[in-house]
């Protein structure tokens, strides 16, 4: 979707979502055409300490504005060497629930009476590494919210982490999944203060994050609250465990 950080120019920018005041930057794009950056915007509590292997719980409200500027740090993951070398490298840690916004600052078109319309992008890495800032910001803002489109990018818990499970309620199995699925439910309530559409909501993903979107779509917990594009992997369901096997 756009790798590289972005160098463009760029002004202050600061929405109050429900949580409190986030900080982020307007980049201009083309003349006289800006879009909103938010990077780093905690969608959930950190999964740490008591929380490990717990379905992810609201944020908690802050004071003053938080600054939302960077890409977050990746959920622990062996790390690539081929990662060492991208503009948007990030460390790893367990305090991973963060989400990207990319938002046009200009009025929706007439056809998008609502709001604009969002694409929500899971990342892929088969469902063991990679983060959201493998996919950059810059390229985003002018690849698709040039078009019209309001762009959220999710980070999740991957590995032992996100899709261990146990069989009882020490460790609830798909948490990684979950994280997603509350991840839209946030998205869902919050977008319409960036101007986007809260029943126009499309999830893509790429490879691991092609099956979740399937699994979304299956999933009570999300599949009422979006519409589904898959990228880049033919899913067979038949490969994966289900309850009753």
């Amino acid at each position: 979707m756009g790798c590289g950080q972005s160098h463009a120019a760029s002004i202050p920018a600061v929405v109050e979502i429900k949580s409190g005041k986030i900080g982020g930057r307007s980049v201009l794009i083309t003349e006289n055409r800006y879009v909103n950056v938010f990077m780093g915007v905690p969608y959930a509590k950190p999964p740490v300490g008591d929380l490990r292997f717990r379905e992810p719980q609201e944020t908690d409200k802050w004071e003053g504005i938080r600054r939302c500027l960077r890409h977050s740090p990746k959920a622990p993951q062996k790390e690539m060497i081929v990662e060492r070398f991208i503009a948007n490298h990030v460390p790893s840690s367990e305090d991973c629930l963060y989400l990207n916004i990319f938002a046009p600052t200009w009025s929706p078109p007439e056809k998008q009476a609502n709001g604009f319309a969002v694409m929500v992008f899971i990342h892929g890495g088969a469902f063991a590494v990679h983060s959201s800032s493998f996919y950059g910001d810059i390229g985003i803002c002018r690849s698709l919210c040039a078009k019209d489109i309001i762009v959220v990018t999710v980070q999740y818990r991957l590995g032992i982490l996100g899709f261990a499970a146990t069989g009882d309620d020490s460790c609830p199995a798909n948490l990684g999944l979950r994280d997603q699925a509350f991840a839209l439910r946030w998205i869902k309530e919050q977008i319409p203060i960036f101007k986007g559409d809260p029943d126009n909501i499309t999830v893509a993903g790429q490879s691991a994050g092609g099956v979740c979107t399937d699994l979304l779509m299956l999933s009570p917990f999300s599949r009422g609250d979006l519409s589904v594009l898959q990228f880049s992997f033919s899913v067979q369901l038949r490969n994966f465990k289900h309850d009753d096997d």
